[in-house]
């Protein structure tokens, strides 16, 4: 195992794939493009280590004292293996606090590389992780490991700032409209591997049988949104806000743990009943001058266990958040 160089070449290779390419690609596509594919993935997931985009982190313990590892004592670097150049880059990840690592995240021991990660007594001592093995795993579920063009474009070649917040992350894939992307894609049955969210969150302990039945789900959706949007090029900020709700509340259904949540869909039914209802106009020229507090309102509902509760409150909160960015837009 050896350190990977991101050099410029390999930028500019990543750069030239990426014009290239469709909006979504997969993975495991041409064999000449596996190194500086599972580079930019790598990348991706390597550069989130220790920040405040890193979803491993809440996840790792020392396995002696059962303490959470630090932010500070997490590092990570590229890699390759000589003697499997199938495997193209990946990235280890170690802490300097412990060598003898546990991970409570199901699903995650089986995506490490068995000979360099674990200890003899089964205990983790880096993680080591290569987006094509990951992609073969998920492709035996039959769910595609894909890249997204925009948000690799965003993320790997942008200027990506590791101190960025969630709020500004929201922003972001609102002004570009992923609803229709993100439902696109699960209606296919593929998962986005970019970083570390989308390893720990999707891809791990994913389930063949689950993901079919949410693509039936998304594909109305992506239908849905696609009619809702249809023709209109640059559609207003405020008309985007329900269905990216509906996107948020989504993308949970399409972690393991929410596969199937009964409150999940319960929400995501009152927010497209409102889309359906057309009380905001994509078409309108207009612009909104603050982001609703009721989207959040929206998506912890969504996550309440009391059934009876989100039942009941959905479809009122729903048509308050509608209300709620009508109030604040504006025309132009």
């Amino acid at each position: 195992m050896r350190k990977f160089i991101f050099t410029s070449k390999i930028y500019k290779k990543i750069s030239s794939i990426l014009s290239e390419s469709l909006d979504i690609f997969p993975i495991l596509g041409k064999e000449e493009n596996l190194l500086p594919v599972t580079a930019a993935v790598s990348k991706g997931i390597a550069q989130e280590v220790g920040t405040s985009n890193d979803e491993f982190l809440r996840f790792l313990y020392d396995a002696s004292s059962k303490k959470k590892i630090s932010a500070d004592s997490l590092f990570s670097e590229m890699i390759t293996l000589d003697q499997s150049p199938h495997l193209g880059v990946g990235v280890r990840i170690w802490s300097s606090e412990s060598d003898r690592l546990d991970i409570y995240a199901k699903g995650m021991r089986e995506l490490l590389h068995p000979h360099y990660s674990f200890n003899d007594d089964g205990t983790i001592k880096q993680l080591v992780l290569f987006p094509a093995a990951i992609a073969k795993i998920l492709a035996r579920q039959e769910i595609e490991a894909v890249i997204v063009k925009q948000w690799a474009q965003n993320t790997i070649l942008g200027n990506w700032d590791p101190k960025t917040t969630f709020y500004q992350t929201n922003i972001w894939e609102l002004k570009n409209n992923d609803a229709i992307r993100f439902s696109q894609m699960i209606s296919q049955k593929q998962l986005a591997l970019l970083g570390t969210h989308d390893v720990i969150a999707h891809i791990a302990h994913s389930n063949k049988e689950e993901m079919q039945k949410l693509s039936v789900l998304a594909k109305n959706i992506y239908r849905e949104l696609s009619h809702y949007f249809d023709g209109i090029i640059e559609p207003n900020l405020g008309s985007r806000i329900l269905p990216y709700a509906a996107t948020v509340i989504l993308d949970d259904l399409a972690q393991p743990p929410s596969y199937q949540s009964k409150s999940h869909q319960m929400v995501l039914g009152a927010l497209m009943d409102e889309i359906r209802r057309r009380s905001i106009s994509p078409k309108q020229k207009n612009m909104i001058i603050q982001f609703p507090k009721k989207f959040k309102e929206m998506i912890m509902l969504s996550r309440n266990p009391d059934l009876h509760f989100v039942s009941k409150t959905a479809p009122h909160l729903a048509r308050d958040l509608s209300a709620e960015i009508k109030a604040h837009t504006v025309c132009v």
